[in-house]
């Protein structure tokens, strides 16, 4: 009984060593992150995508402003109606303005300095027709006081503390402050991305050396 009981032990003890050696010392786990990795990517991309969203809105500002018409007509007097045109300043080959004739046929644009201006127009049909303003200061002058007038007028049409914009009748939307929280909350995301990154990273590397430990060495 007792050869029995110190064999027993001793099987007892081999079979412990065996698996001691199989499994190798304890390693110290990298928390599995990898589901926490993927949430910051899925929030950082969607940051990402509104934030270009954001930056390709638009936005607008009305101005009550007096312009130069030119009006096209067909020989028998019909407007040459959303047709293109294009208008050049003095000595420019650039276009300073360009777009539809409306549906009286003009071809509406402000001028910016004094000169000789060109208006083109061209029909469907590859049919033309050409103008040339000689634009003086005075002319310039007049324009503007023309718009100074309209701006006063919607002004004082809307009263004092209305929501009809800042002095002058323009309206402008401010979008500066979304603009701050975007890049906030983008910056926060992408802080999120690159620690989920590398916990992956950790934890993968981790899990090799793991690996690497519980591989028996080579016996002759």
């Amino acid at each position: 009984m007792a050869n029995r009981a110190v064999l027993s032990l001793r099987n007892r003890h081999a079979g412990a060593l065996t698996a001691s050696l199989a499994t190798g010392p304890a390693t110290p786990r990298v928390p599995d992150l990898a589901a926490a990795a993927a949430a910051a990517a899925v929030v950082a991309l969607a940051l990402l995508a509104a934030a270009t969203a954001h930056a390709h809105g638009v936005s607008h500002r009305t101005e009550r402003a007096h312009a130069v018409a030119v009006a096209f007509t067909y020989a028998d007097g019909t407007p040459i109606a959303f047709a293109d045109f294009q208008v050049h300043g003095p000595a420019d080959p650039r276009p300073a303005a360009a777009g539809l004739t409306d549906r009286a046929g003009r071809a509406i644009f402000l001028p910016d300095r004094p000169g000789r201006w060109t208006v083109r127009v061209t029909t469907a049909d590859g049919h033309g027709k050409t103008v040339e303003l000689d634009l003086s200061g005075d002319d310039l002058a007049a324009l503007a006081a023309g718009s100074a007038r309209a701006a006063a007028t919607a002004g004082s049409a809307a009263g004092a503390g209305s929501a009809a914009g800042p002095p002058g009748g323009t309206a402008v939307r401010d979008a500066a402050g979304p603009d701050r929280w975007l890049r906030a909350l983008l910056g926060v995301g992408l802080i999120l991305l690159i620690a989920g990154i590398l916990s992956a990273v950790l934890r993968r590397a981790g899990s090799r050396a793991t690996a690497g430990r519980r591989t028996p060495p080579a016996t002759d």
